[in-house]
């Protein structure tokens, strides 16, 4: 008598699947009741019909790269000239809450600006503001992830100094 424990893995493997499969096929019942709310069920009710479903959606994420992060071009501040230049208002990674969409960028910079220079803030790297103040009111910063990015120009326009970038995120309540 031939042995048929070979096949048992494949059989409770094929088991598995047609299980698994059955809430795939299982049909779905739509009808409204006597104050005409819609209702949605497995099971059929008393005037129901039977509703064809499409396809569901099926999302396949990108594959992550493996490729080294690009290398940035903030130039090491004592070569520009700058011993300092950063954003420290807002502060990195921090969470701003409230309904105000204005967010007040800081910035320090040592030795004072050269004539001729300017700062140009950008926010999510678009230029949101620029001049030779190193305080900048942005507005409207709705909610969600900002980054923060302030560069210095020299008269042509040429990126003399940057900061790092900041991130940070903006919460507001809803209103319903």
């Amino acid at each position: 008598m031939p042995d048929r424990r070979p096949y048992l893995p494949l059989v409770l493997a094929a088991l598995v699947l047609l299980v698994a499969a059955l809430p795939a096929a299982a049909k779905i019942y739509k009808w409204t009741d006597d104050q005409g709310h819609v209702h949605y069920s497995d099971k059929p009710a008393p005037g129901s019909k039977s509703v064809d479903l499409p396809p569901a959606t099926v999302y396949e994420a990108p594959k992550p790269s493996t490729a080294p992060p690009a290398e940035t071009k903030q130039q090491p501040a004592q070569q520009t000239g700058y011993t300092q230049f950063r954003i420290v208002s807002p502060a990195d990674q921090a969470t701003i809450r409230g309904t105000q969409q204005t967010i007040l960028v800081e910035i320090d910079i040592q030795p004072a600006l050269r004539a001729g220079q300017q700062i140009r803030l950008e926010m999510d790297g678009k230029t949101v503001a620029s001049g030779r103040d190193t305080r900048f009111s942005v507005h409207p910063v709705y909610r969600g992830t900002h980054t923060f990015h302030a560069v210095v120009e020299d008269a042509e326009g040429r990126a003399v100094a940057e900061t790092p970038t900041v991130t940070v995120y903006k919460h507001q309540p809803s209103v319903n």
